[in-house]
This record gives C-alpha cells, structure tokens and sequence, in this order.
C-alpha cells in the first residue's frame, strides 16, 4: 500500500527541522515528523490545529538553541583537550589568532575613523584644507603663513569662510598641581566654520583675536569635567593659563577634540609685522561656499610657489577655474597653465593644449 503524501502542515514542519544542528536532525527528524503527523491527525478542528503550532513552536524555539549551545560546548572541550596534549601546536595557535584578532581590529577602526564614519562637522564635504608646496624646493606640504592667510580672507571668491590653527601646549596652574595640556591657537571663527557650538558659553569673538590680545580660553568637555569637576559656572571665571589669566568663554561638547587631542583653544592673537610670508606654520581650513560634485571635488587645495624668493611679496592673485568653480591662488601675474585643484578638470586640459 503506496503512503500518502504529507499534508503541508507536516511538510512546514519537516522544514522547520532544519533548525536543529545536522547530527541532531538525521538521527530524530523521521520519529519528529510521524509524532506530529500523529497529533495532527488526533486533532481535525482549526483550534486544536492552532494549539498544536503553538507547542510545535515553542519546542522549536527552546530545543534548537539547547542542541547548538551543546554542539559548541562539545566542540570547545574537544579543542581544549587536543590543544592541552600539543603544547607545540598550542603557542603558535593562539599567536597567530592573537595577532589577526589584533590586526583586523586595527584596521577597523582606521577604517571606520576615516572612511567610514562622517567627521563631527555640519556639511563635511564642504570642508577643504588649504595647503601651500614649493614644488621646486623639494617641499611638497608647507602650510600657509599668516599675511597669506588674510590675503585669501580677503580676496576669495569661492570660499565662504577661512580659517586657521596651530598646534601647543599650554600649561594650567592655580586649583591643583600644574598640569600640561594639548591644545591649539586658533582664529576667532574656527568653531563656527566647522559648524561646532559649545555646550556652555560662546565661541570666540573677532576682538578677542586681536595682536598680543591674550583674554578668552575655551575648554573641552573632559579637560571641563578631570580639572574643574564639571562646574557649570565656568564660564566667566578665571584661571590662569602659561602665568596669563584668560577668561573661560565657552567649553565644548563631549568627546570633540580638534585637533587629535586638543583639550584647550586659545585666539591665536597674531601680529602681521611680526608673522611674515616666510613664517609658514599655520594650517588652514575653509568652506566652499557651494559643494562641488564629489569626481570634482578638492579635499586639498594646493598653490604651488615659485623656485624663486624674488615674488613672495606680492599678493596672490587668484584665477577662477570655471570647470570646478575653485579659485586656486597663483602668485605669477598672467594666468597659470593648469588648474592645481584638480588635474582631470577640463579648463586644466584646455589651458595645457593653449601652452603646447
């Protein structure tokens, strides 16, 4: 006499089964599935039906994890006792594990910090790193200098704000042990280029970056909370900074810290007779004004110098680029051959077919 053929509650169910660990299921999944094709057959109703399900389920859901947990656990007890009796085999084992855990972590998180994870700044892409090189002195990277720096403030069409930093310690004294902390000199309207506000208080005003002007200080959050103990009247209060009283404006929000590990920002309070266009220590920061299409789009805006020092006096003159709308700065007086925002644009290969 032929079997009839499953009905499609058993078949669903014979599905299901394959939740179970391999070993587990070829041993017990024929007596499984007659025992529910039993049940099922004892009860005709849709509610009876229904009630069967209901068990079939939760059994599924407490045996199956039960049955793999088992698997592992057996696995690890066998692992450990065949590692236990080759103690050879053991140490380049657990080196070896130890070692890849550690490398693809690190990769990770590099991953994550700079491709991966937005920067902490409004419109990110908006964000370019104005750079300057001296190609013919063997100088690829040289920042920008602080005449030039008021030059490109002043002069920029494309660029919506400039600013600028540079890296120091500073030493905190008064309330405790002297302390030596990382932080940078910053123009008053950095924070606001990056679109970071304070928690507490206001970031820096346009007179507060003044020549010799040493007054106002920002803090970080966590400088704020190890130093001061999280005081919510800070703000207004005094405290002396490198033997200098400066007045706390503002502190910032929890885990910013700019650049790398700055935990305090002071103006940078430049004189321009004192700081002259052979002082390139400054980095500078600026936002386009609109944000350009990513192919196109300078993470980097170089201006290269010429070989000679005769020129460097001269204010740069910028020649707009109409294929990418950057302003690239040039100090020659005629219009430069290429675009150094970007080599690919289609004004750099007309003007290099001009000059050829």
């Amino acid at each position: 006499m032929q079997d009839l053929p499953d009905s499609r509650s058993v078949r669903w169910y014979r599905r299901l089964t394959r939740l179970y660990r391999a070993p587990f299921r070829h041993e017990y999944e024929t007596e499984m599935v007659a025992l529910v094709r039993d049940r099922q057959a004892e009860r005709s109703d849709a509610r009876a039906l229904v009630t069967l399900w209901a068990e079939l389920l939760v059994d599924l859901c407490t045996t199956a994890p039960r049955e793999h947990a088992r698997m592992l656990i057996d696995d690890l007890r066998h692992a450990a006792r065949v590692l236990r009796t080759t103690p050879a085999l053991t140490g380049p084992v657990v080196l070896v594990l130890a070692v890849g855990i550690g490398a693809t972590t690190a990769v990770f998180t590099l991953a994550n910090g700079v491709l991966l994870r937005p920067l902490p700044f409004v419109a990110p892409d908006r964000l370019v790193l104005l750079d300057e090189s001296a190609p013919a002195r063997g100088i690829p990277s040289m920042g920008t200098n602080f005449p030039n720096l008021r030059d490109y403030q002043r002069e920029s069409r494309s660029l919506q704000q400039i600013g600028a930093y540079f890296e120091g310690g500073f030493t905190l004294t008064g309330g405790g042990e002297p302390e030596r902390v990382d932080g940078a000199w910053v123009s008053w309207n950095l924070f606001d280029l990056l679109g970071v506000q304070p928690v507490l208080g206001r970031t820096f005003r346009r007179e507060e970056d003044g020549p010799k002007i040493e007054t106002a200080v920002i803090l970080s959050h966590g400088l704020w909370q190890r130093r001061y103990g999280g005081d919510p009247g800070i703000v207004g209060h005094t405290i002396p900074v490198g033997g200098t009283p400066r007045t706390v404006v503002g502190v910032m929000p929890q885990g910013f810290r700019f650049p790398e590990r700055g935990e305090l920002w002071a103006p940078m309070s430049l004189d321009p007779v004192a700081n002259t266009r052979t002082d390139y220590f400054l980095t500078a920061i600026a936002r386009l004004k609109t944000a350009l299409p990513s192919p196109r789009r300078p993470r980097r805006c170089r201006r290269s110098l010429p070989a000679s020092g005769a020129s460097t006096q001269r204010r740069p003159q910028e020649w707009s680029c109409p294929s990418c709308r950057f302003a690239t700065a040039s100090r020659q007086t005629t219009q430069p051959s290429s675009c150094a925002c970007s080599s690919r644009c289609s004004w750099s290969s007309r003007s290099r077919a001009r000059t050829s």
